[in-house]
């Protein structure tokens, strides 16, 4: 079965409900974690969302969609995102978008801010490709 951005990391912000969107491909890349927490780093720009327990405190407990372009989890935090956006300059009436890694070794999924786009009518735009470019077919004749 094939769900729709399975293999995309990324999150998305919007401002306006306080919303933060984290990726079915973040997702699969812990294992489909029943609980995940944010964390920040202001300074150097980076967002990062990692699996907990239960007792984490800053833990938030994960619920699936697995329906076409929502697929993923989507929280909301108006203070985490209204802190992002002002630290970013970002525009709050623009819904941004950030695709990150995986780290395996610390099971972890990291962001850069400063490489965002933005969404708006279900279409992505950024500077850069959001992941790796698709490889062309090409015919061979013997």
């Amino acid at each position: 079965m094939t769900m729709a951005g399975k293999d995309i990391i990324s999150v998305t912000f919007f401002y306006k409900d306080g919303s933060i969107r984290v990726s079915m491909g973040a997702l699969e890349s812990f294992g489909l974690p029943k609980f995940i927490r944010f964390l920040i780093n202001p300074s150097k720009k980076t967002f990062a969302v990692e699996p907990c327990n239960r007792s984490d405190l800053s833990g938030v407990h994960v619920t699936y969609t697995m329906s076409g372009l929502t697929a993923g989890f989507r929280t909301f935090s108006v203070l985490l995102v209204e802190q992002i956006y002002e630290f970013m300059n970002w525009d709050i009436k623009k819904r941004y978008r950030v695709y990150g890694n995986y780290i395996k070794e610390q099971n972890v999924a990291v962001f850069d801010l400063n490489h965002y786009g933005f969404v708006e009518d279900l279409k992505y735009y950024g500077k850069e490709k959001p992941y790796g470019k698709k490889k062309k077919k090409t015919n061979h004749k013997s």
